[in-house]
């Protein structure tokens, strides 16, 4: 498989999220296209405004990065400056057989709940050469989770075949 941009990844995933959301729970969703970080998808009401983060990382280090602080621009970033209130993290991790990756859909209806989280057990570290993120385990971030669920797209499998690369410290 060629090399897929973050960017695509991404914008499926919003389109898929949103579909999710919209059958489970009988009213439209919409997902915001363009340059606007304050959110990425949102119920039609506007009730409900999800931030949503796909980790591939984490098939090889077990933990996910939330993003706080942009250095670029020296102000907050990701979790310390979205207008959600729901936050859905999609990480792709080794399957309880250990033998095959897959995608898990780690979702947070408080996003505060989730700052204080990714703070109290996280380390932070520079993510790239732009962000300071918290490094999360996934197992932590499961554990405290409004749910936790498995996130399968044909798009998905697809990239899991290409990935196959190494698996995550237990």
């Amino acid at each position: 498989m060629s090399y897929i941009s973050r960017y695509t990844l991404h914008d499926h995933v919003a389109c898929e999220v949103a579909r999710l959301f919209s059958n489970e729970q009988n009213k439209p969703w919409l997902v915001v296209v363009g340059d606007y970080a304050g959110y990425d998808i949102r119920s039609f009401d506007g009730d409900v405004r999800a931030e949503i983060k796909v980790e591939t990382s984490s098939s090889r280090t077990g933990c996910c990065a939330i993003e706080r602080f942009s250095t670029d621009y020296n102000r907050p970033s990701g979790i310390d400056a979205t207008e959600a209130n729901r936050w859905l993290q999609i990480a792709l991790c080794p399957d309880d057989s250990d033998t095959s990756l897959s995608w898990k859909a780690i979702q947070y209806d408080d996003v505060l709940k989730l700052r204080a989280i990714a703070k109290q057990y996280g380390t932070e570290k520079h993510c790239g050469r732009n962000s300071i993120c918290w490094i999360v385990p996934v197992p932590v971030l499961c554990q405290y989770a409004t749910r936790v669920f498995p996130f399968k797209t044909q798009f998905h499998e697809q990239l899991i075949q290409s990935a196959g690369g190494p698996k995550w410290p237990r």
